[in-house]
């Protein structure tokens, strides 16, 4: 057939593709318990970014709807069910400053401690005993998310969230990153919003660069820039593993930003 020579074709080689047929289950058996077996067998920590487009199913895959469980609430009952018991902190980064959702987002600091590492003053842990223990935390995490008008819809996530669960004496870090769309394509109503989108931006280019210093060998790491990357300090160590899910839109109007989460992955 024609082939249209203003369409330019990338190809990409990753580990797995997840097409919309997929369930949240689907990922967490080729995610979830490579993961486990990180922590529990080969003795690392764990760290798992989910990057993409606000509107790209982030959130949802991680903590689920009412017709699917998330990948969060999957990886606490096999936690529960191979006979660990796991506390689990539930924190966000908005607008540069951290609070935590166990505490009716009570805002705390990270101070640095003696080893040079940054810890959480006063932060919340929720013990999980058992099923009903996982269904509130969920709850908690999923109703007390900073939300607000984006390019898609008007309760996105406007805010990082990271999920520590503490396993064994090893932790399992979930990032939910908030959407990664160009400046230009965000809805910005009032001073707030821009704020929070710049806010947003800033810190994904501090994770960046992190990222792009580890790859070069850098002998340092810049993660003083935001208090995202200095929460991720530790994930950017030797024994860490680290795993990213990148969500991505279907539709061509999105093409843009779909090459840049795809680049970037």
């Amino acid at each position: 057939g024609y082939l249209n020579p203003n369409i330019i074709t990338n190809v990409y080689e990753y580990d797995r593709v997840f097409d919309d047929q997929c369930a949240n289950m689907d990922v967490y058996n080729h995610l979830g318990v490579s993961m486990l077996k990180n922590v529990i067998k080969q003795r690392k920590n764990v760290t798992f970014y989910v990057y993409g487009q606000t509107g790209s199913g982030k959130t949802h895959t991680l903590l689920g709807g009412k017709k699917e469980e998330g990948f969060f609430p999957i990886l606490l009952s096999d936690i529960l069910e191979i006979g660990y018991i796991a506390q689990i902190s539930a924190i966000e980064i908005y607008n540069n400053k951290c609070y935590d959702l166990f505490q009716e987002k009570r805002h705390i600091a990270q101070r640095a401690n003696g080893s040079a590492d940054f810890v959480l003053s006063n932060v919340e842990k929720k013990k999980m005993k058992g099923s009903e223990d996982i269904r509130n935390i969920t709850s908690v995490i999923a109703d007390n998310r900073q939300v607000g008008l984006s390019s898609e819809n008007s309760a996105s996530s406007r805010s990082h969230l990271l999920i520590t669960v503490f396993i064994d004496g090893k932790v399992i870090n979930i990032l939910d990153l908030a959407g990664c769309e160009k400046a230009h394509d965000a809805i910005c109503k009032d001073r707030r919003a821009y704020k929070e989108n710049g806010e947003i931006n800033q810190s994904l280019f501090a994770l960046k660069e992190c990222i792009r210093a580890l790859l070069n060998k850098q002998s340092y790491i810049p993660y003083r820039r935001s208090e995202l990357t200095k929460l991720l300090k530790t994930s950017f160590e030797p024994n860490h593993q680290t795993y990213i899910l990148a969500t991505v839109s279907q539709e061509k109007v999105h093409a843009v930003t779909t090459l840049d989460v795809m680049n970037y992955i």
